[in-house]
């Protein structure tokens, strides 16, 4: 009996590690599971090894990257997805696990810092969560560290305060028009001569607005920007270049001249920036030529590849 028991015992335990064995390789993977499940949504870039150089040293946009561990739960989620949403397009939201990936890749070395083995300190972190700006400088070659600006944000974690951040960093495309029909015509022929639109704006301040930036920043590569300052050489620029009184569409404050020569005003009310997007997006080209793999052409002879006219 006493054997019966012990058999019973030994047959009951291994039984028992069994289970717990199974249990244990359950969880696991649920753990497995968890851990690769994305935290955002598709607005966010869920950034790693392998798509780190196409998201951030090849992208021509800025981008702000999360770097956070995502076990803490502190990787500002809703203010992540929500400032993703308004930036969708010109600005790319990104997000770095250093649970699953460990810091940022490494800068390679170049030019200098190649021959010295100087390291580049610009993705050392000293704390996480954070928030990181990269910017591109401008003519910035694909891969190229060194192109890239970095800025850290301390401010409050609001999607708000994100934004006002980004403004601050939006690079300007906007060519100022200062000095009469001289600069306006110069900045005309270039946006000829590459088949582009070219968006005039009409302004009574002497600083770029921000929803102009923004625009110019969405817009690159398929538009041209340009405004006219509230300056002596100016006056009456608007009648000289356009040909419009006050009472012909002489007071719109925004105009499309497209590449055909014809002009096209703004007559919203709102100067709000989805306002404006949206009527920007009638006269922008579908594609840039970079885009369609014309680098070596220019957009004047694949206008009506690019979806211009």
């Amino acid at each position: 009996m006493t054997g019966f028991a012990g058999w019973r015992l030994g047959w009951l335990s291994a039984a028992a590690i069994a289970l717990l064995a199974v249990l244990g390789g359950n969880r696991k993977a649920v753990m497995a599971a968890s851990q690769n499940e994305d935290l955002f949504s598709s607005n966010v870039v869920t950034l790693n090894t392998k798509n780190w150089k196409k998201h951030v040293l090849d992208n021509p946009n800025m981008v702000l990257v999360n770097i956070c561990r995502k076990e803490s739960g502190n990787c500002y989620e809703r203010e992540w997805e929500e400032l993703a949403e308004s930036v969708r397009g010109i600005v790319t939201i990104a997000y770095w696990d250093t649970q699953q990936q460990g810091g940022p890749p490494k800068p390679r070395y170049e030019g200098l810092f190649k021959r010295f083995r100087r390291p580049l300190l610009l993705w050392s972190l000293r704390k996480t969560p954070i928030a990181r700006l990269i910017t591109p400088r401008r003519k910035q070659k694909d891969g190229s560290v060194l192109q890239k600006k970095i800025t850290d944000y301390f401010g409050l974690v609001s999607a708000a305060d994100f934004r006002k951040f980004l403004d601050q960093h939006m690079p300007n495309f906007v060519k100022p028009i200062k000095n009469g029909s001289g600069d306006y015509h110069n900045i005309f022929s270039t946006a000829m001569r590459n088949g582009r639109p070219l968006v005039v704006a009409f302004t009574n301040k002497t600083k770029t607005s921000t929803t102009l930036k923004w625009l110019s920043a969405e817009y690159h590569r398929k538009m041209y920007f340009a405004e006219v300052l509230p300056t002596k050489k100016n006056e009456g620029l608007r009648e000289e270049i356009f040909g419009l009184s006050d009472k012909s569409g002489g007071t719109a404050k925004l105009y499309v001249v497209k590449p055909s020569g014809a002009v096209v005003a703004y007559e919203g009310e709102s100067f709000a920036r989805r306002k404006v997007n949206d009527f920007l997006k009638k006269y922008a080209p579908k594609k840039t030529c970079a885009e369609m793999g014309r680098r070596a052409l220019s957009c004047r002879s694949t206008r009506l590849f690019c979806g211009m006219s």
